[in-house]
């Protein structure tokens, strides 16, 4: 979370104090900036503007900050882990409560602080939590509209059919080997009889003429 940066402005009854980066503070909390801003309005007994998020009178940073944490321990950690990652929820008419993501655990905020009637008649926006879904499910999809899930098994598909293309072509070769293996087995090596015959007939007449 980023320190609050606070700056004073105007003179005399208009002086005013601007939280400059009260919207990237807020974001870090997980909670509205007008949140954070009413209850530095409520702990301080100053009016309050959204308008560039102005407190009445003189405010310095260290004020702000001690401001701040007790908005943080009061609103936004968990009450049994101290865990940040809650969020608020609004249980029947009057209760407020810490759903907190990281024990799971669901703790009670105060009824009594003024903060609690603001948030009761302005309840968190929904839109965040509508913000992360779209963020996962654009996370989740890429490749021309289609989810990882799907291209994972368009890929292990494409795979098979690959895996399945070069087994055909393997079937192919070793059938045609063996063919050929088979039918050279068949195959009858003809020999001609003078090719294993020795040709006796010119020692035969030679050995009558001598006789």
């Amino acid at each position: 979370m980023p320190t609050l940066q606070a700056k004073v402005e105007g003179r005399g009854n208009g002086i005013k104090t601007s939280i400059v980066n009260l919207a990237e503070v807020s974001r870090a909390l997980g909670r509205p900036p007008s949140y954070v801003l009413k209850y530095f309005g409520s702990e301080l007994g100053a009016q309050t503007s959204m308008d560039r998020f102005l407190i009445n009178g003189t405010h310095d940073n260290n004020e702000l900050q001690d401001c701040l944490d007790g908005f943080i321990n009061k609103f936004v950690l968990c009450a049994a882990c101290k865990n940040p990652e809650t969020e608020i929820q609004i249980k029947g008419k009057d209760d407020l409560q810490r759903d907190c993501k990281a024990c799971g655990r669901v703790t009670i905020i105060d009824p009594r602080h003024k903060l609690s009637s603001y948030i009761l008649k302005n309840p968190p926006d929904s839109s965040s939590k509508k913000g992360k879904k779209a963020a996962t499910a654009t996370a989740n999809v890429v490749g021309g509209g289609k989810s990882i899930s799907d291209i994972a098994s368009g890929h292990k598909s494409a795979d098979g059919q690959n895996g399945e293309a070069a087994d055909d072509d393997d079937d192919i070769l070793t059938k045609k080997i063996n063919a050929e293996a088979a039918a050279l087995s068949k195959q009858t090596v003809e020999v001609a009889d003078d090719d294993w015959a020795v040709d006796m007939s010119k020692k035969l007449s030679k050995l009558e003429q001598e006789n």
